[in-house]
């Protein structure tokens, strides 16, 4: 390179000469352009009011992969359901065969007829839990067998008036001798001008009730006359002034049984149901259960993630928009700015509440 290729500074200075003193006095002078080359204003409202807008891209994505996250949930609890067939062997005594995985056991049971005129459902269930009676249920833990169908029925009411015998048996009518009475309430009426209620009890582990009659007031119930069986026959040794009696129970029945090794199920309700029947099993395992909520649990933590790193995001726009506007405000031309993220602060949350309300 040459010496006439190098470019060098110009510097425009007032240089003054004082002879006497030799002293040089020299100011140098800023050029300044007129032209302006800054943002215009309606470009300055539009990054103001769409970065925040824009910006909702991120807590929209987060919610929605939150949302998805729940579909992932799973509450069968550890129960499944499965069909099997029975078939007429003898006497209208259906026996069917099954066969259950892993720790799987069975727990309740409906049984589906079907025949050319009718389809009906029949509640024969195969364990305690039934028809949502803790005293049914406690009662049933008494005398029911291990694997063994219970058929029973809704509550019923029945009334009977006497009269006046000293001694009457009288059998609760339409009940099948298999079936077996669990009484709910018993109320006895007399015709004596003292006072005197009846109070009725069981011994655990007896079907039988005993009927006794209360002295006074005091809640003593010592006097003993008389008892309902356990099929429903109901004896008075001292009915001369009782009038009438009213009770509401339920009748259940045992209607068949299973073997887990090997599955068999033999099935029995006095009915004749055609050449084969099917019943829906239900069955339950603890560790499907236990896997299913503990995977329950890792999803509902990865909601809580997802979701509060989506309030961040949330805040975090707002926060955004404000900023635009002080700096909008602070910088010379920066008013357009400014309103545009004041509209942005609002418009986002109205936005976002939108998104989720039509979604």
């Amino acid at each position: 390179m040459t010496a006439k290729d190098i470019v060098e500074p110009i510097v425009l200075t007032n240089f003054e000469s004082n002879s006497n003193t030799s002293i040089a006095n020299q100011s140098n002078y800023i050029l300044t352009s007129n032209i302006n080359n800054g943002i215009s204003p309606f470009i300055r409202f539009i990054l103001g009011l769409l970065i925040p807008v824009f910006l909702l891209v991120v807590p929209l994505t987060l919610f929605s992969i939150e949302d998805s996250l729940g579909d992932q949930y799973e509450w069968t609890y550890g129960q499944n359901e499965f069909n099997t067939t029975l078939y007429n062997v003898a006497n209208n005594q259906y026996t069917g065969n099954y066969s259950l995985e892993g720790d799987y056991q069975i727990t309740g049971c409906f049984v589906i007829v079907h025949e050319p005129t009718i389809s009906t459902f029949h509640n024969y269930r195969c364990d305690d839990r039934i028809y949502g009676s803790y005293s049914f249920q406690n009662y049933l833990d008494e005398f029911r067998n291990e694997n063994q169908f219970i058929s029973a029925s809704e509550v019923m009411s029945y009334r009977f008036e006497f009269d006046n015998q000293t001694n009457i048996s009288h059998q609760i009518c339409c009940i099948s001798p298999s079936d077996y009475v669990f009484l709910i309430n018993v109320n006895i009426w007399d015709n004596t001008d003292e006072y005197h209620s009846y109070s009725f009890h069981r011994v655990s582990g007896d079907r039988n009730y005993t009927i006794n009659r209360c002295i006074d007031y005091s809640g003593i119930c010592s006097e003993k006359v008389g008892n309902i069986t356990e099929n429903g026959l109901i004896n008075l040794n001292d009915s001369e002034n009782i009038t009438n009696i009213t009770m509401d129970f339920r009748t259940y029945r045992n209607v068949g049984n299973w073997s887990d090794n090997p599955g068999i199920i033999q099935f029995d309700d006095e009915n004749k149901h055609g050449s084969q029947i099917n019943i829906l099993l239900n069955s339950y395992s603890e560790k499907v259960n236990q896997e299913e909520s503990d995977n329950n649990m890792q999803i509902s933590t990865r909601q809580n993630d997802v979701a509060s790193g989506g309030y961040i995001s949330c805040c975090g726009i707002l926060i955004i928009s404000l900023i635009l506007v002080i700096h909008g405000f602070a910088t010379r031309g920066g008013v357009a700015q400014a309103i545009g993220a004041f509209i942005s602060f609002i418009l986002c949350p109205i936005l976002f509440v939108s998104f989720f309300q039509f979604n």
